[in-house]
């Protein structure tokens, strides 16, 4: 298990000049030392896929297993290779470790810096995506 930290939204969901944001992008960094953040489950979730795209590193997409409401689908990006800390299919508990941020060539060219990238989906929704804000809320999550 690892403790969550308080993180901040650096960038919101909506409209962005280059296109739609389907997320909000959490800081995961500490100013003072710049060390990789560890990433967590945020509750218990089951790990649905993983993958690798050269421009923003490793995602992984979990089913939220929560019992008095609806599940969420829940997109994580910007992660180093999170393989040796889950298994497709498996079920994680709140707090177990994910994996860790990681920067690609292209975040840095494009000064994106080390963030988390979050996305919320839930499949009979019209659109997917939701505001992850919903799921912060439903969850009593404090964000910023």
């Amino acid at each position: 298990m690892v403790k969550r930290r308080k993180q901040k939204i650096t960038s919101p969901y909506g409209d962005r000049r280059t296109g739609f944001h389907d997320g909000v992008d959490l800081r995961c960094y500490n100013f003072i030392n710049w060390k990789k953040q560890p990433i967590v489950f945020p509750e218990k979730c089951k790990v649905l896929r993983y993958g690798y795209q050269e421009k923003w590193g490793w995602n992984v997409v979990v089913r939220t297993l929560h019992k008095t409401e609806r599940n969420y689908i829940l997109k994580f990006i910007h992660l180093e290779d999170p393989r040796k800390n889950v298994k497709i299919d498996s079920i994680y508990d709140k707090n177990d470790l994910m994996g860790w941020t990681t920067v690609t060539d292209y975040m840095i060219e494009h000064e994106y810096y080390e963030h988390l990238h979050f996305g919320v989906f839930i499949e009979d929704h019209k659109n997917g995506h939701v505001n992850p804000k919903e799921f912060f809320i439903s969850r009593g999550t404090n964000y910023g």
